[in-house]
C-alpha cells in the first residue's frame, strides 16, 4: 500500500470518527518516512566520509635522549 492510499484511508478513517484508526494510520506513515529519511542521511554521510580529503600526519621519532 502506497502513501496515498494510506492517506486516503486515514481520511475516510476521520470522516468515520475512527481516531485511533487514522491515528495509527498517521503514525505509520510518520515513522516511514522518518525512517527513509534517516537511511538517506546515513548514505548521504557514509559518501561525505570516504570523499573527504586524507589527513596529512607527522610522526616525529625522537633520538634516545628525548625518549
Amino acid at each position: 500500500m502506497d502513501f496515498s492510499q494510506i492517506i486516503d484511508s486515514m481520511v475516510t478513517d476521520i470522516m468515520n470518527n475512527s481516531s485511533s484508526d487514522a491515528r495509527d494510520k498517521f503514525s505509520d506513515i510518520m515513522s516511514a518516512k522518518l525512517t527513509d529519511a534517516l537511511d538517506a542521511r546515513k548514505i548521504e554521510l557514509q559518501q561525505n566520509l570516504y570523499k573527504s580529503e586524507p589527513v596529512a600526519t607527522e610522526i616525529v621519532v625522537g633520538t634516545e635522549e628525548n625518549v
